[in-house]
């Protein structure tokens, strides 16, 4: 003869549940994946519109502000700028080194 079924103890606090693992392996789930994500921030990435930008430097209005990007160690960031673009690089953590190459097209 087999054992009765146990029943759960109500007092039991309820088992742990996971959320179900995002998948993008249909179109319309990927959209809805990037959907999920909008207004997601974190700390190595663009600031677009550069307006935006959380701390702009003071006494610099956001308003003028043509690019903003905080870039992690070991990354890299490239950029085709105008004549007269001002180009300001801070070290957020004091351990950083910043390779600028500058070219001139024309005159």
């Amino acid at each position: 003869m087999a054992a009765p079924a146990s029943r759960p103890d109500p007092a039991a606090p309820p088992a742990p549940t996971t959320a179900p693992t995002p998948t993008t392996a249909t179109t319309r789930a990927a959209r809805a994946h990037a959907r999920a994500q909008g207004g997601a921030r974190v700390t190595d990435m663009p600031t677009v519109p550069a307006t935006d930008h959380p701390s702009p430097r003071p006494g610099v209005p956001s308003s003028l502000l043509t690019w903003a990007e905080t870039i992690g160690g070991g990354n890299y960031s490239h950029r085709v700028l105008a004549r007269g673009t001002a180009v300001e690089l801070t070290d957020t953590e004091g351990d950083a080194c910043a390779h600028v190459p500058a070219t001139s097209t024309g005159s």
